[in-house]
């Protein structure tokens, strides 16, 4: 993914930020601010991704994991029963999912 915007003001998802250097690792998501860098980060990412093989867990914070997600219908029900979990709850629920009983 590449976000760009030219008024270098918004990143929507964290990734690889293009400094005068380039980027600084390959990622699955990356950020470009200003209309003069777009040439060079653009030339970066296709070096460096296009026809190549996808670096390990190069994706893998991208992937949700069990308890995360729910159904389209199980999202659309809850939405029309105002019964949709705060991000507070989900990342408790989240860090307790994490947690081992004895």
């Amino acid at each position: 993914v590449l976000q760009y915007d030219p008024s270098d003001r918004y990143m929507h998802i964290l990734g690889a930020v293009w400094t005068d250097k380039g980027f600084a690792h390959a990622d699955s998501v990356y950020y470009i601010g200003g209309q003069k860098n777009l040439q060079a980060g653009l030339r970066w990412i296709v070096d460096r991704h296009l026809n190549t093989v996808i670096i390990g867990d190069l994706f893998e914070r991208h992937v949700f994991q069990a308890g995360q997600a729910v159904t389209v219908e199980e999202f659309i029900e809850r939405l029309l029963k105002n019964d949709l979990p705060s991000p507070i709850q989900l990342n408790e629920k989240k860090r307790l999912d994490n947690v081992e009983l004895y």
